[in-house]
């Protein structure tokens, strides 16, 4: 559930970012006091895991708030494959092949930014990913190599995530009905970075990468020993394989 108080679009076109293609379509979008909640559905009658959120904040539990979010997302439209691909001449002489068509999500957090994640949310992200993706249990195929005339495709979506002011982070966890927490203040310029696969490309299945920085992180917990963490800078890279078999 994506909730805001007021919120702005502009649609726009322009040049792709590869000559290959016919041009970038592209979305920013400003809304203001920004929620996005797990919140259970009330007309849902099937069956029902008894998983209880850690905490709930109004309607369900607060993944992000923000008193102000800009949004730009992109997509190439695509081009055709070429007869003859002309390789491209790097600064450093390398030569490359042409880009493939980007397509993405640049997410911008200003002030009263709060994030909050733990294992119950984790559940509810896989059992949304396998709602729209569900799996099919067979081995991945490699994914087909578009042959001249046909349609270009983008191999990956980018998500990028920064933060223009102070924010913060919440870990919850819970056990036998016991909320605890791991709080984190961090700085602005703290980011993240995420490429997700769209295409297998060969026969090692594919690969998700997460990495980021994060500004003056100050971690503190609700037990005993409350100070974790302080340092000036925290450098993270994450690389999630998901094998073929």
């Amino acid at each position: 559930l994506v909730t805001v108080e007021e919120a702005h679009f502009t649609y726009s076109t322009k040049p792709a970012t590869s000559n290959l293609d016919h041009f970038m379509h592209f979305v920013k979008t400003k809304a203001e006091n920004l929620k996005v909640v797990l919140a259970e559905s009330p007309k849902y009658t099937g069956l029902r895991a008894h998983d209880e959120a850690p905490r709930y904040m109004g309607d369900g539990f607060v993944v992000l708030a923000s008193n102000l979010v800009h949004l730009y997302y992109y997509m190439d439209q695509a081009g055709k494959v070429p007869e003859r691909t002309e390789m491209l001449c790097l600064p450093s002489g390398e030569m490359v092949e042409p880009a493939s068509p980007s397509w993405g999500l640049d997410i911008q957090c200003g002030k009263g930014t709060d994030f909050s994640y733990g294992p119950w949310a984790d559940r509810q992200r896989e059992l949304l990913y396998k709602f729209f993706f569900p799996p099919d249990f067979q081995p991945l195929e490699t994914t087909r190599i578009p042959q001249p005339g046909d349609m270009r495709t983008a191999k990956r979506f980018d998500i990028r995530l920064n933060t223009l002011n102070d924010a913060t982070i919440d870990i919850l966890f819970s056990k036998q009905k016991e909320t605890r927490a791991i709080h984190m203040n961090i700085s602005q310029g703290s980011f993240f970075d995420m490429s997700i696969p769209w295409v297998v490309e060969n026969e090692n299945g594919y690969n998700s990468k997460i990495n980021g920085t994060l500004m003056n992180p100050e971690a503190t917990t609700s037990l005993t020993y409350r100070d974790f963490l302080q340092c000036e800078t925290l450098e993270f890279q994450i690389d999630m394989i998901y094998p073929k078999f």
